[in-house]
């Protein structure tokens, strides 16, 4: 695992991803005031993606998990970011 030379122990590796997901957090925040919304959304997205991968891997402690729970949070991720994708895009009443 990338993190475990950094962090030897659980609760450090999860301080760390909790500290990532923080400055994840404040840098799409600020990467929205920087673009425009047709420019950071593709960006926004995969972002939040990633996150959620991550909370549903070890803050839930699904990455080892075989039975179908893993994959149930990864197609809830992937349901709920496309129809953010399709909400800001549309053009019935998402922003333009």
């Amino acid at each position: 695992m990338l993190l475990s030379p950094l962090f030897p122990t659980a609760e450090q590796r999860l301080t760390g991803i909790w500290i990532l997901l923080l400055g994840l957090t404040i840098f799409s925040f600020h990467l929205s005031g920087w673009l425009t919304l047709g420019n950071v959304m593709p960006f926004a997205l995969s972002l939040t993606f990633f996150k959620g991968q991550l909370v549903v891997d070890h803050f839930m402690g699904l990455k080892k998990v075989v039975t179908p729970w893993r994959w149930l949070m990864l197609g809830y991720l992937i349901c709920l970011i496309s129809l953010l994708a399709w909400a800001l895009t549309s053009n019935s009443g998402g922003i333009s």
